[in-house]
Formats: C-alpha cells, structure tokens, sequence
C-alpha cells in the first residue's frame, strides 16, 4: 500500500456533517491521522456524522474492509452515514451488510454549492470579554469569536468564521471549522499552540519579532499563511 504524508482531507458538507475525502488507503496513516485530528479538536468531531469518500483513491485490491472504516472512525468519535464512490469491494460489502449506509452519487456539487454559499452567511459575532484560561474551551460553529483578552495556552477557540483576538494568543485556535476557506485568524503578536483554517493545520507557528503589530492567519493555495498587518 502507498504510504502519504496525508491520509486524507476533511471537508464540510451540508450542515453538520463532514467528509473524509480518503487519498490513501494505509491503515495505519488514516488511522493516525484521525487520532490526531480528534485529539486537537475533541469536541467539535465528537459524534461528528461522517461521509466517506473514495473518489480520489486509485483501483486496487489492497483495499481495508468497510468494518475496518466503521471501527476505525468509531473509535475516533466519528459516526460514519453514507459512502461516495466506493470500490466494488466496499460496495459490494455495503449491499451485504444489514445496516446499508447510504451511497451519495452527487456529492461533489452538493460540496461545492455548499461551499459556494458560507461567505455569504452573515451571523452575529460572539463577543468574549476576558481571558480564555487553560483548559477553557469556545465553540461557535456559525459565528465570528472576537476576544477581547489573551488565549492561554492550553486553550481552544473554534469558529466557523473568524476569529478575531484583542490580545495574545498563545493556545489553539480552529476558524471555519464549516469548511469556509475564506476565514481568517487576527490576533496580537504571540506564539500559538495550533493554528487552524477550514481543516488546514499550521503547528507551532513562530512568534513574531514586532510587538505593535497584529497579526493575520489566512489560507492560500492549501497553505496558512503569516502577515503583518498593523
């Protein structure tokens, strides 16, 4: 089996579910890559209704079962609904199985319209007055988070926008947790524990040397970029 550094990307889709877009079939990547990703947002993939999608993996016959896809997302707190584009062995083991998932044909433009739509939905922003502490956790899923205070380390901000810090954020922060590649994360000079943008991972970013200057986090080709913007 192909090994890649990534096993596969996470897309939104409707709204609340999410899609597993696979690009490799190695168990152990996959799986690894889903501890990760649970563990840095434990809350927000909890029960999280799950698409799996395996239009971008090559024909082979080295393919895991479909109960080792159910275990192995079982076990990260991801509740797999519904397939796309699976390989005749997945879909033949589908048919057999008591419990069908459902098999979305047309999945690609649902995700796309989906897509499409997010920046345009205005919500009002939460506003958080104070620090976040250690252990503290804030979930918008369809709101702008703007802080006013510092994000301690060991902390987690997500948003399905922006996020937006009056302060320094030193813990982890998740915007557009939806899918909305259009989010951007601005805060005061500091050194965060993880940046996220629409499933992209920047880990450990450095701390920037000008301490008058905010900071702005944005996505651009697949990659999260660092600007200076004050």
């Amino acid at each position: 089996m192909e090994r890649a550094s990534r096993a596969f990307n996470v897309k939104a889709f409707m709204y609340n579910s999410v899609v597993i877009e696979l690009v490799s079939n190695n168990v152990s990547d996959i799986n690894k890559q889903l501890t990760d990703t649970k563990r840095q947002a434990p809350k927000l993939f909890e029960n999280q209704a799950t698409i799996l999608d395996f239009s971008k993996l090559e024909a082979t016959t080295d393919m895991p079962s479909l109960e080792t896809f159910k275990t192995m997302l079982g076990n990260n707190g991801f509740s797999l609904i519904g397939i796309h584009a699976p390989p005749t062995q997945i879909e033949s083991e589908n048919r057999n199985n008591a419990v069908k998932l459902h098999v979305f044909n047309q999945l690609i433009k649902k995700q796309a319209a989906t897509q499409k739509t997010q920046p345009k939905t205005a919500h009002q922003a939460y506003i958080h007055c104070g620090p976040v502490r250690s252990g503290q956790q804030i979930v918008k899923k369809h709101q702008d988070v703007i802080i006013f205070g510092n994000v301690s380390p060991g902390s987690e901000v997500l948003s399905g926008g922006h996020i937006i810090v009056h302060g320094a954020l030193n813990g982890k922060a998740f915007a557009g947790i939806n899918g909305n590649e259009m989010s951007e994360i601005i805060s005061m000079p500091s050194r965060p524990e993880l940046i996220s943008i629409a499933s992209r991972y920047l880990k450990a970013p450095s701390r920037t040397q000008t301490t008058n200057q905010y900071v702005r986090f944005t996505l651009c080709s697949d990659n999260i970029v660092i600007e200076q913007i004050i």
